[in-house]
């Protein structure tokens, strides 16, 4: 799911600031995802107790791009840009990934995996 709204600017700061040891101002979070939005990617899991932790992790929502809606709690972020700015190329973009974190208790459950196929 990709960023849509200040609501989510809390639990992505939330989640960035536990597991990276660099801090951001909350202007360095609004420069990425206010210019970018559709290169802020969002990994929620559902909140559902009844089901099994592998099913949950097999039901992680991740999309890139505007728009959407999901409910659960926020595991995983990738932030980045694109643009001119360092491209050889005049026509072509030069992209980076700014932010990349994934919530401690769900790292090597494949949430990567999901990020690379996007």
């Amino acid at each position: 799911m990709a960023y849509s709204s200040e609501k989510q600017l809390g639990a992505i700061m939330a989640l960035v600031d536990r597991d990276l040891s660099e801090p951001y101002s909350i202007f360095t979070y609004r420069y990425f995802l206010c210019g970018w939005p559709d290169l802020c990617i969002l990994a929620y899991i559902d909140d559902d107790p009844t089901r099994t932790a592998k099913d949950r992790v097999d039901s992680i929502k991740t999309k890139s791009g505007a728009g959407g809606d999901w409910h659960g709690t926020l595991v995983g972020v990738i932030v980045g840009k694109a643009d001119n700015e360092g491209s050889t190329d005049p026509k072509g973009l030069c992209g980076y990934i700014a932010m990349l974190a994934v919530e401690t208790s769900y790292r090597r459950a494949g949430i990567g995996m999901k990020y690379s196929y996007l």
